[in-house]
């Protein structure tokens, strides 16, 4: 929330920004101006920052119907993170399985192959990358947690089980 008093902020955007508008609102009846960065400013009007990049900023500069008497709001572009990829993964627990593919971050799918009937849970521990969070069949979980994943009572064995993992990133898009 802007405040008249406040003249620094962070502007939290997603990591894809290359361009923000900025609408200056002011008192169009006392004669003063304004500018975004180095363009006129109008109030209610959109005024397009292109070319934005972590950490650089967007200067609103008022200056009042004087002349001199100047007044300036820094905002400073912090990029956030899109990305929802986990950064390592470790099951215990499943001694004898394969589990394929590989693990590579970028997939998304993977099977456990030669779990016995009998052994219906095993531990499964995601590594996340900072910003992010992540839950396991809906239960949030803190990074690099230990959660038990049980199958008992769910029909293993005769059918598929799936263990739905969910990572949200930094800037809130979401990935299963």
């Amino acid at each position: 929330t802007f405040s008249s008093s406040v003249t620094s902020y962070k502007l939290y955007v997603a990591g894809d920004t290359t361009q923000i508008g900025v609408t200056p609102m002011f008192d169009t009846q006392v004669s003063q101006t304004c500018l975004v960065n180095t363009l006129s400013g109008t109030s209610g009007s959109i005024t397009n920052i292109t070319a934005v990049s972590n950490n650089s900023q967007i200067v609103v500069k008022m200056t009042a119907q004087d002349g001199v008497t100047t007044k300036s709001y820094t905002f400073t572009i912090v990029h956030m993170s899109t990305d929802t990829t986990i950064s390592g993964i470790a099951f215990k627990g499943i001694d004898g399985i394969s589990i394929t593919p590989t693990y590579d971050p970028l997939t998304k799918t993977y099977t456990i192959n030669g779990m016995a009937y009998s052994n219906q849970s095993f531990v499964i521990t995601p590594t996340i990358f900072p910003g992010q969070k992540i839950s396991i069949n809906g239960t949030d979980i803190t990074n690099n947690t230990p959660t038990n994943i049980d199958f008992t009572g769910s029909g293993y064995g005769s059918s598929s089980n799936t263990v739905n993992i969910v990572v949200t990133s930094e800037a809130g898009t979401t990935e299963t």
